[in-house]
């Protein structure tokens, strides 16, 4: 059914020659005419008597495709699927994706898990999931995240992973009776009896150091110096005799002041010793 109602585009300058018709239907029929305004006092009156018909185009929908899923490898506590349907380059038509399992028991609904990779064009379009439950029935189905702001749906694909039985060449988890093993338990005695060694090693090593580098601060802080000075002029004069000797701390000068005297020599001190004048004592 085709509207006769007639639309129109805005008023055209004389010097325009082409025009642009936009928001037209797809695979639909179009009939064009040109109405010409006439210039106020023209003696000429100016008119098109051809038409143009065209029809447009179906309706092409690149989003429009299917998305499907299906099982790589299942074993007891991982699996790998892939997606096939979205056009390349991948990432032109999906965001990202959703992959939505769960176990199917009584709160299959309450278990619903969801993964999600970034549509790049690079890595693979395929997923590892782990973290399964051994003999046990999986529904799995993905959601596709397109750039137009749509949402597309996989098929929903049913699997059941492997059992204890089935699948020997998994490592199942630890149940504590490796305890109970003999050979267990010496290579654990043998692999502690190797780190205590080598602990006492380095323990040995840092005493070492240690004395090393106390011997080297108590040899500098335990030397001392003795000054010998000759007897002044004017104490020769005053008929002394003998000059004076001080031992002093070199770390320590706070007591190199010569009125201070003391009779214990010890760590921090300095004892000036004088001689006395004779004619004194006499």
């Amino acid at each position: 059914l085709v509207s006769q109602v007639p639309q129109t585009s805005p008023l055209l300058h004389r010097d325009t020659t082409y025009h642009n018709l936009l928001n037209l239907k797809p695979n639909t029929e179009y009939e064009i005419n040109l109405d010409v305004v006439q210039i106020e006092g023209a003696e000429k009156e100016l008119y098109s008597d051809r038409k143009l018909n065209f029809k447009t185009l179906p309706f092409v929908d690149i989003y429009d495709f299917d998305l499907k899923v299906e099982l790589v490898d299942v074993n007891g506590y991982s699996a790998v699927i892939r997606w096939l349907g979205p056009p390349e380059p991948e990432q032109k038509y999906v965001t990202i994706f959703r992959i939505i399992y769960y176990a199917d028991g009584p709160n299959s609904i309450q278990d619903e898990i969801s993964l999600f990779k970034i549509s790049d064009g690079l890595s693979s379009p395929q997923i590892n999931i782990t973290s399964l439950i051994p003999d046990t029935q999986y529904k799995l189905w993905i959601e596709a995240y397109l750039t137009n702001g749509k949402t597309l749906k996989s098929n929903v694909a049913d699997f059941m992973t492997l059992g204890f039985s089935s699948d020997s060449n998994l490592a199942l988890p630890s149940t504590g009776l490796e305890e109970n093993d003999p050979t267990l338990t010496s290579d654990n005695e043998a692999y502690f009896y190797k780190v205590m060694v080598a602990m006492a090693i380095i323990a040995c090593f840092a005493l070492v150091a240690f004395l090393i580098l106390l011997y080297f601060y108590m040899h500098q802080n335990i030397t001392y110096t003795v000054t010998m000075n000759k007897p002044s002029k004017e104490s020769k004069k005053n008929g002394s005799k003998g000059g004076s000797v001080t031992v002093s701390n070199s770390s320590d000068s706070m007591f190199s002041n010569s009125g201070y005297r003391s009779d214990t020599l010890g760590s921090g001190t300095s004892v000036e010793m004088n001689s006395i004048d004779n004619n004194a004592n006499g």
